[in-house]
């Protein structure tokens, strides 16, 4: 047919139901559609549009939507999967899809233009779940009982933005925008569990609520910006965040307050031009590692101290820890501005259970004490011109303090 415009519900007692036409299929008008069996809709014109609504669709198997546009109500896949694909333009998703016994796929694959849209609404699949769109997608809540979730799209990525159901993987997670423009950028805004791996990527990640990953790791990757205001925890991985144009100033990991913590069983390491971060903690068997083209700010406690972690800050710049917070590890501790940058300690602590701490930059300045207490301080001022201050003690309980090049003023040293 060339349109079908149905002016009541669409039902089969026992059977599939296909419609075909070339320009629009509308099923908004009547009661809510109910197929005992597969549902197939084609829409096959370049200026045709499947629009269901204010009415539902309840089907026993199966359903598969193709059309140059698709608005959509609430879809519900008794026992089957269910594909939709926009060839044209938008895919609205207006109502709860809950699809049982199988997966959803959601596609937009008209170039730009292209925008997958659900909305405050609820997506939840028995299966895997992935939306992809050569130009956006504004995806809200997503759950799967046992399947994975993969949503890209070239440009922007919203997860959340328009409820407050938060999302549940019982699986892996992806996310990517891939093309590589300051225009593609991932945000999430709601909180994330994860039961496995959790992955973004894009120009700008930027992270708005929790994301946690329950028996896997985390990794954030942006082209020139990660920003975190929320807490980021991988329960027995590793959390890697990297900005890949770490040597471009501007292309900087931040987070917004020490509030915003990194916390992970394993290993944390976090990469870019200048590294703003809050607390972090390895809770477990994990080193810390922190890396700056440019500065590097701690704004929150540091800790690897459950059985033999390390930390580590390499800074071209400064190396800052703010006023009031320490750095506890069970293994070494390394502080390194590389280019004649400063190590600002202000009146923070740094212990070391079982390694040694080694401060090295072209000032060490601070008032809260320095303890290693099964092994060595060594503190290396690499500006001769410039007197660095320790106000408190230095401590190496069981091992050495040693003092390299540059001029020193520490209140008390004891080894």
């Amino acid at each position: 047919a060339d349109d079908f415009v149905p002016a009541n519900s669409v039902a089969t007692v026992q059977g599939n139901a296909t419609i075909t036409v070339t320009n629009d299929v509308t099923m908004s008008a009547g009661g809510n559609h109910d197929i005992d069996g597969s549902l197939t809709i084609s829409q096959t014109g370049t200026d045709g549009a499947v629009v269901t609504t204010g009415r539902t669709i309840n089907a026993e198997n199966d359903v598969s939507i193709t059309a140059d546009d698709a608005d959509l109500a609430a879809i519900t896949v008794q026992a089957g999967t269910l594909a939709v694909t926009v060839t044209g333009n938008d895919m609205d998703i207006d109502g709860t899809v809950t699809v049982t016994g199988g997966g959803a796929t959601f596609t937009a694959s008209g170039g730009a233009g292209a925008v997958i849209s659900s909305a405050g609404v609820v997506i939840t699949a028995d299966n895997d779940i992935t939306v992809s769109s050569t130009d956006q997608a504004d995806v809200d809540s997503i759950t799967t009982v046992e399947g994975n979730v993969s949503v890209t799209a070239a440009n922007e990525v919203t997860l959340g933005a328009n409820t407050t159901a938060d999302w549940d993987v019982d699986g892996t997670l992806s996310v990517t925008s891939t093309g590589g423009t300051t225009d593609s950028t991932v945000t999430s805004d709601d909180a994330i569990v994860s039961q496995n791996d959790v992955t973004m990527s894009g120009d700008l990640v930027d992270i708005d609520a929790n994301v946690t990953a329950q028996n896997g790791n985390i990794t954030l990757t942006g082209t020139n910006d990660v920003d975190s205001a929320a807490d980021i925890a991988a329960t027995t991985g590793s959390i890697t965040i990297s900005v890949t144009n770490a040597g471009t100033a501007g292309a900087d990991m931040v987070t917004n307050a020490a509030g915003s913590a990194l916390s992970a069983a394993n290993d944390i390491s976090v990469t870019a031009d200048d590294v703003t971060v809050g607390d972090m903690t390895s809770t477990a068997t994990g080193n810390v590692t922190l890396t700056a083209s440019n500065d590097i700010s701690m704004l929150g406690d540091v800790a690897t101290t459950v059985t033999q972690g390390s930390m580590t800050a390499t800074a071209g710049g400064n190396v800052t820890i703010a006023t009031g917070k320490s750095i506890d590890a069970e293994n070494d501790v390394t502080l390194t501005a590389t280019s004649g940058g400063n190590i600002v300690l202000n009146n923070a602590t740094i212990a070391s259970t079982k390694g040694d701490i080694t401060l090295s930059g072209g000032q060490i300045d601070g008032t809260g004490g320095i303890t290693a207490t099964h092994g060595d301080v060594l503190l290396n001022s690499t500006n001769d011109s410039l007197t660095s201050t320790i106000g408190a003690t230095v401590t190496a309980t069981s091992g050495s303090i040693t003092l390299v090049s540059g001029t020193y003023a520490i209140t008390t040293a004891t080894s």
